[in-house]
């Protein structure tokens, strides 16, 4: 795409449900770590800049000095926390965020929503249900403001946040297609780590 952007892991989850750190996942189909085959798919979209989403104290893998750490500026706020600080750090008009735990995203997927977006109005996926998947979606470097005004206001629900947006206009809602729907699964638990693998 013509438009400069940047890409981002978010890799900062305490990983509670797993009781592991979902970063360090062997992924079954590559048989890499999980946050080096979702380096390796952002890097395959050929980005002008490189983020890696950090909890306060968290230390980078090894072989990613070629990326930028953003941490989180609260502390057990979910995912909002993660964006908030990626949207301050990013140097582009556009960032592609991408959670640690969707190993099976593909990147034409991605790729969609980037040429879904714009300068000032990032792209998200919703599902037949009405639910935005924020942790693989493109947001404009103009939405800072909004996410640490509603970080700070105790927000934590990216539906909320994503929905307000839509509304305002910096966020394009695009309906996921059922192809697309396995590309989404969230490795959260061991059980979702079982499902991966089958």
């Amino acid at each position: 795409m013509s438009i400069g952007f940047s890409v981002a892991l978010l890799m900062g989850g305490q990983s509670r449900r797993m009781g592991a750190d979902k970063a360090y996942l062997t992924d079954p189909m590559s048989g890499l770590p999980s946050w080096e085959r979702q380096m390796r798919l952002l890097e395959s979209l050929s980005p002008d800049e490189r983020i890696l989403s950090l909890r306060e104290g968290q230390t980078a893998p090894d072989g990613t000095i070629a990326w930028r750490a953003a941490f989180d500026s609260v502390t057990n706020a979910g995912p909002i926390s993660g964006l908030a600080a990626c949207l301050d750090t990013a140097q582009q008009s556009l960032i592609l965020m991408l959670g640690i735990d969707l190993l099976a995203m593909k990147g034409a997927v991605l790729e969609r929503l980037l040429g879904l977006a714009s300068v000032d109005t990032g792209a998200v996926y919703q599902n037949s249900q009405g639910f935005y998947e924020p942790l693989a979606a493109v947001y404009p470097k103009s939405a800072a403001g909004s996410a640490q005004s509603f970080l700070s206001a105790g927000g934590r629900r990216l539906q909320d946040w994503l929905g307000e947006g839509v509304k305002t206009g910096w966020m394009r809602a695009v309906p996921l297609s059922g192809d697309d729907e396995s590309a989404f699964l969230n490795v959260n638990t061991k059980a979702d780590y079982v499902k991966l693998a089958e």
